[in-house]
């Protein structure tokens, strides 16, 4: 009442000029209707949606119940990928049916909102919503959706589980051919992702499936293409040349179409590579993996908005094509020489009683570093004798500077131990003569390393 008062130039028409009571009597009739029609309006509408929301999760549970405990947990939670997953399925499993289920009801809940503000009778609207339900989930249990979204993520679960386990595909094959028959505008990343499938699983003649489903996706991504090309051209005739756009490089929504395009002509040249390796390859092939946001460089946010949207698509992953690596004898060779060194060095480290174990150390080291190689070599099945070469080359110059520098330190102690007088000549003369000997010892087998280095390669 207080700010009434001293506001009471600013009050509504019907408070000014009344005395204080009167204000104060208006105001409480204004808060009991307020209140009253909270209880009749707000409150209801409310409790409405409380009772709407509580026949949600009664279907919801029974739902669950649909599915053993097994079908409830995560696979990609657990170490062991379940049995029932290692197969196509008609129906849906849990976590994309239930995902499924919750759209749906909120999408119920939002097209019914003037009829719950009308307050419709809820027992009504409680029967409406439990035919709705009851149809979805036996829809879900059939493997069918009217949301489109539903198969991609039913198909990219199936994938995740491909990435695990490449020799089986987890029915994700069939379930991305689903999602083409939902909806073609899917079909390229599906035909993409049924050829990465196909070459890991590598059954049958797999090169010329893989060829096959790699010529869809690239058609597919040519009509896209085609698509954003025609937007573009549209967007650039219904600009005026009598209008000064605010930006030199033009309007946001051409940026956008150009960066959609710049993603589907890269797409689309990863494709033709893949296809061409295919080609090429007459031994097995295997896929190298990388994320879709490397089909850009930059990352900018119309472009990470862009490669996010082929991402919600279900393109996760873009591969190149490679040949599958042998088991390389050369690079087992190089390994065991390697393990030779290693013996030979501690042998020589233990016979001469530490007067070689600059050798014994240094044969130790380039065995290790040869082991490296050899192993490195048998995983990848390529291993190059001259590169070898070249490497054992420079890490012996390394080891003759390395010694050269030990000699000079050793020479200069040695002259100033005499002028300070804390060594005699024949003390000298004793270490002048055991690092000779040590370092024509290194030298001799540092030029033998090199000379048996330099007859392997050729």
């Amino acid at each position: 009442m207080v700010q009434m008062v001293l506001n009471r130039e600013n009050l509504a028409p019907a408070y000014q000029g009344q005395p204080i009571e009167i204000m104060r009597q208006l105001r409480e009739e204004y808060e009991v209707n307020r209140i009253a029609n909270m209880v009749n309006d707000k409150l209801l509408e409310i409790k409405t949606k409380e009772e709407l929301f509580a026949c949600f999760c009664a279907h919801l549970n029974s739902f669950k119940l649909m599915y053993i405990e097994e079908e409830r947990l995560d696979p990609a939670a657990k170490n062991k990928i379940p049995s029932f997953c290692k197969t196509y399925r008609k129906k849906f499993d849990y976590h994309p049916a239930l995902n499924a289920l919750k759209e749906y009801w909120a999408l119920w809940l939002t097209l019914h909102e003037k009829q719950i503000n009308e307050h419709v009778d809820v027992n009504q609207l409680k029967s409406e919503l439990s035919l709705m339900l009851q149809h979805t989930v036996d829809k879900l249990l059939q493997g069918e959706s009217g949301n489109f979204y539903d198969h991609i993520k039913q198909a990219v679960k199936r994938m995740d589980l491909h990435a695990r386990d490449k020799e089986n595909d987890y029915g994700a094959i069939k379930y991305w051919q689903n999602a083409i028959d939902v909806d073609q505008v899917f079909r390229a990343v599906s035909k993409y992702n049924q050829a990465y499938i196909r070459i890991n699983m590598a059954i049958g003649d797999y090169k010329k499936e893989a060829m096959e489903l790699l010529s869809d996706a690239e058609s597919a991504v040519q009509v896209h293409i085609s698509e954003t090309t025609n937007t573009m051209a549209a967007c650039r005739m219904s600009c005026s040349t009598n209008f000064t756009p605010h930006h030199a490089e033009g309007t946001n929504f051409q940026s956008q179409m150009e960066t959609r395009l710049s993603v589907f002509n890269s797409w689309k040249v990863n494709i033709s590579k893949a296809k061409t390796k295919l080609e090429e390859l007459k031994d097995e092939a295997i896929t190298e993996e990388a994320a879709v946001y490397t089909l850009l460089d930059k990352k900018d946010h119309i472009a990470t908005t862009e490669l996010m949207a082929l991402y919600e698509y279900g393109l996760g992953i873009v591969f190149m094509v490679k040949e599958k690596p042998k088991f390389c004898i050369d690079a087992l060779i190089c390994a065991l020489l390697g393990a030779c060194q290693v013996f030979l060095g501690a042998l020589v480290c233990t016979l001469s009683f530490g007067t070689a174990s600059q050798v014994g150390l240094g044969l130790i080291s380039e065995g290790v570093s040869d082991m490296i190689e050899g192993i490195k070599g048998m995983i990848t099945g390529t291993f190059d004798w001259v590169d070898w070469a070249i490497s054992k080359s420079i890490s012996l110059g390394m080891s003759l500077v390395t010694a050269g520098f030990s000699v000079i330190r050793k020479t200069l102690s040695m002259c100033k131990g005499l002028l300070t007088g804390t060594k005699t000549l024949s003390s000298i003369a004793d270490d002048i003569i055991c690092t000779g000997k040590s370092t024509l010892t290194s030298l001799k087998g540092t030029a033998k390393a090199t000379l048996t280095s330099l007859s392997k390669d050729t």
